[in-house]
């Protein structure tokens, strides 16, 4: 076949598209990557009864128009039953496609046939196409979105297009493998510089399908690209030649993200570490600097949802395009459940931190690997977390480290178990890898450090590490430089004190830093030194006019640099409109502009946020 019909064979191909060209000439293309899900990861176990275990009644009805979004190779079948128009494909009308259309039902589909319920089912979703994800992603996150998904990434190593492999490697750089494998480039830096611009915004991507890519043999027939594509019969390493590590790439290597591993089924529900089965493909870390990849994973196999086929069709489709909204859908719980109990919109880091710190034991080993992450998604244990309250063995703290500073918290065991602690912050963006083949330097921009003491001991413990060089061997602890997610785990702790550590190594870019952190296993207790009252770091005004039919201003005020937010909350607790995106700003005043218009009449609270203080005004709006 000439190069002109192999690159036909890719136009005419569903769920593969070009994006654009690489400083070096080669292509870069986009290609596709729930009862028993909702099963395995215990978010059956959160809904209300009777379509769920009633722990916490939590459906996503309190997601707002704009919480929650997909991007996706082509549009979502909006007729379809499970929908019910709760559905809005934001950028125009599209030709609907199966995969996009599946993943949506795993975010969200009603439940009209129980086995394809969504994880947030009576939740709205915004549907966008794919090709321009970054700047709708950006826009998106500045008006409110809180968790999106992308069931997609770049085609990396050995494709099988409509029956001809193809091999996406840059002959330029290795022959052998493909560098994309690992690698953290611009387009995983544009992830993390819009989580970061947006720091209450998580992305869940899906880890991709490479593990069993393993092209045609040596000397097979195929396509690789020299000026062009070009038929060739020479030799590639297959994309498991690393022992099935290594094979997750380009945008799923960001560190801001939530990247999703697949899972087989667990249809009797969790109860030891042997029953997490990995898929024969999912893909493995580690990224090239050794940061931890995947960040837990969830049901992938086989996982029945929407068909575009028809507004009654359905399909069980497997992949981490499975995986990743089973988990999104699940997490956009978590957002939702924990501005109800907190009266406050979440980090992203939180989010992703509670999720870490929930996540069920998987591997072989104790802690993390490069397999597994830190382990299956556990919704119902994320919901546990969410809704403690003072007192309680677990908990979340969110807090922000000056340059040169370091936070101490107290806690105490009374009953002998095993205490998790998890710290997780949104990093500023890292400059992208030098092209080669495995690149070791780090990502990492602010390295935040955690450490546990046994007060009664004075021992330490410190965080998981995994080689990069070795990703197969047991995790062990010791100082972390590598990730922007640190978890220590301590079995059957002492009974007594102990304190939590977070400070950094180096300085910090754009202090202060924001940061949460995640317990279980020992509740809060009082600071041995009492510290002196804490000077209020913010003020805000009456909005004016009030009562509103149209536009109020309200003012505000800095005592010293913090990260604040500015959101209005109904009555019932629900956000519904933001003032001011959550960011670090210097001490001073300002003013903001609430547009009432769309809102119906009745009470609302003006509300100004950090990690450690929150002031609330009312406002009428009046028609």
């Amino acid at each position: 076949q000439s190069p002109d019909v192999a690159q036909q064979i890719i136009n005419e191909t569903e769920g593969i598209e070009l994006m654009y060209f690489r400083p070096n000439g080669t292509p870069v293309y986009f290609r596709e990557d729930n009862l028993n899900a909702a099963k395995t990861v215990r978010t059956y176990d959160v809904w209300p009864l009777p379509m769920g275990g009633g722990a916490y009644s939590a459906d996503g009805s309190t997601t707002a128009p704009g919480n929650l979004a997909v991007w996706d190779g082509a549009g979502v079948l909006l007729t379809h039953q499970e929908f019910g128009g709760r559905v809005t494909q934001v950028d125009g009308p599209l030709a609907d496609g199966q995969h996009a259309t599946h993943v949506a039902g795993t975010l969200i589909a009603a439940g009209v046939v129980g086995a394809a319920r969504g994880m947030s089912y009576a939740a709205p979703l915004d549907a966008y196409n794919w090709t321009l994800d970054t700047s709708e992603m950006a826009n998106a996150a500045a008006n409110g979105l809180q968790v999106s998904n992308h069931s997609y990434g770049f085609a990396t190593g050995w494709e099988l297009v409509s029956g001809t492999w193809y091999w996406y490697g840059d002959l330029g750089v290795s022959s052998a493998e493909d560098y994309g494998f690992g690698f953290y480039d611009s387009s995983a830096r544009t992830y993390d510089q819009i989580a970061y611009n947006a720091p209450d915004y998580l992305i869940c991507v899906s880890a991709g399908n490479d593990r069993s890519d393993l092209g045609p043999g040596a000397g097979g027939p195929h396509y690789h690209w020299n000026n062009g594509w070009q038929a060739s019969n020479d030799t590639h390493g297959g994309d498991n030649q690393n022992g099935g590590y290594d094979t997750i790439s380009w945008t799923a290597t960001a560190k801001n993200i939530l990247t999703v591993g697949a899972i087989n089924d667990i249809t009797a529900g969790y109860s030891s570490t042997s029953d997490v089965v990995q898929t024969s493909f999912s893909s493995w870390g580690p990224c090239d600097d050794g940061r931890i990849k995947p960040d837990i994973v969830a049901n992938g196999a086989n996982l029945t949802s929407c068909n575009n086929s028809s507004d009654t069709g359905y399909i069980g489709l497997s992949g981490t395009s499975m995986s990743s909204p089973n988990a999104a859908g699940s997490v956009n719980l978590v957002a939702q459940e924990f501005e109800i109990v907190h009266a406050t919109v979440p980090l992203s880091s939180t989010l992703k931190a509670i999720v870490i710190n929930a996540a069920d034991d998987a591997g072989v080993n104790p802690g993390p690997d490069y397999q597994n992450g830190w382990g299956l998604l556990n919704t119902k244990r994320s919901l546990d977390i969410v809704h403690a309250g003072p007192g309680d063995d677990l908990g979340v703290i969110e807090g922000a480290l000056t340059d040169g500073g370091s936070d101490e918290y107290y806690f105490a065991c009374t009953t002998s178990q095993d205490i998790r602690v998890t710290l997780c912050w949104t990093d500023p963006a890292g400059s992208a890898s030098p092209v080669s083949l495995d690149p070791s330097g780090p990502r990492l921009v602010n390295d935040l450090d955690l450490v546990l003491e046994n007060l009664q001991l004075a021992t330490t413990v410190e965080p998981w590490n995994l080689s990069r060089t070795l990703p197969g061997n047991a995790a062990t602890q010791g100082p972390n430089h590598v990730d922007n997610v640190e978890g220590i785990d301590l079995p059957a702790a002492g009974l007594g004190g102990y304190k939590v550590t977070v400070s950094h190594t180096g300085s910090l870019t754009g202090s202060p830093q924001a940061y949460s952190l995640v317990f279980r296993g020992m509740h809060e207790a009082p600071t041995p030194v009492q510290r002196n009252a804490r000077v209020p770091s913010f003020w805000i005004g009456d909005p004016r006019p009030n009562p509103v039919a149209g536009l109020a201003t309200i003012d505000f005020g800095l005592n010293r640099e913090d990260v604040v937010a500015i959101n209005v909350y109904d009555v019932a607790g629900r956000r519904v409109a933001t003032l001011l995106n959550r960011g670090s700003r210097a001490a001073g005043s300002g003013t903001v502009t609430f547009d009432t218009s769309a809102l119906a009449s009745g009470v609302y609270f003006v509300r100004m946020e950090s990690a450690g203080q929150a002031t609330s005004r009312k406002i009428t709006v009046v028609k």
